[in-house]
């Protein structure tokens, strides 16, 4: 129960854990927070070389196992390399570095530029594969989508697409991304309309990271 002086407002919450990239176990301690010794050691191959990839991989190899984590490109981090370029983001690319150097302490073999198929895994014979492979831009179809100048957010992050002056923003998640890519267009001197599929930006990240955020959109 929460005990509020008179005229005070508490604003709803969604009653979302506490979370963390980095640290999973964060708010789940008492579920996952022993990475004991496993009764038995097992060769895993870990597909995906992202934040969850890289974490299972580590965590895999505390608890003993044999690991070896497959990365498609020449660079490990996945969605963390473009969370990054953000404006305010730069923190994520500390993600990668700190993962990296784990991976390296707990003696997993890292495997970058190969993709792993069904020939691969024949050949390693794994006992375990754990598969890793992120996610790919969602690309909804709508009337009018092929004559329109449609692209996605990770083109535009990467700058490989032409954007132009004038932007709307189809954003259904309400997280940091659209917020993010309003900024980032707005700063680029775009015009930019941020359309969201819910009762406001942000909905779905923490209050003071948005409303703060809402505050410098609305200066831009």
């Amino acid at each position: 129960m929460h005990c509020l002086q008179p005229g005070v407002h508490r604003t709803p919450t969604y009653g979302l854990p506490v979370s963390c990239i980095q640290y999973p176990e964060t708010g789940r301690e008492l579920l996952y927070g022993d990475h004991s010794k496993a009764a038995q050691s097992r060769r895993v191959m870990v597909v995906g070389g992202g934040p969850g990839g890289m974490k299972t991989a580590v965590v895999a190899a505390e608890r003993g196992h044999h690991v070896t984590l497959y990365e498609r490109s020449a660079h490990l981090g996945g969605q963390v390399a473009l969370a990054q370029l953000l404006p305010g983001r730069a923190e994520f690319g500390g993600l990668v570095s700190n993962f990296s150097r784990e991976l390296e302490l707990s003696g997993v073999e890292v495997i970058r530029k190969t993709t792993v198929d069904r020939e691969l895994i024949e050949l390693q014979r794994p006992d375990v594969v754990v598969l890793a492979t992120g996610a790919t831009p969602y690309r909804p179809s709508f009337e009018g989508r092929d004559e329109a100048h449609v692209v996605d957010a990770w083109q535009v992050i990467k700058g490989e697409v032409n954007i132009g002056t004038s932007v709307v923003i189809a954003d259904w998640r309400c997280d940091w991304v659209g917020l993010g890519l309003a900024e980032k267009l707005a700063r680029d001197g775009c015009r930019v309309r941020l359309c969201v599929n819910g009762n406001f930006a942000g909905e779905t990240i923490p209050q003071y990271v948005r409303d703060t955020w809402l505050g410098t959109l609305h200066e831009l």
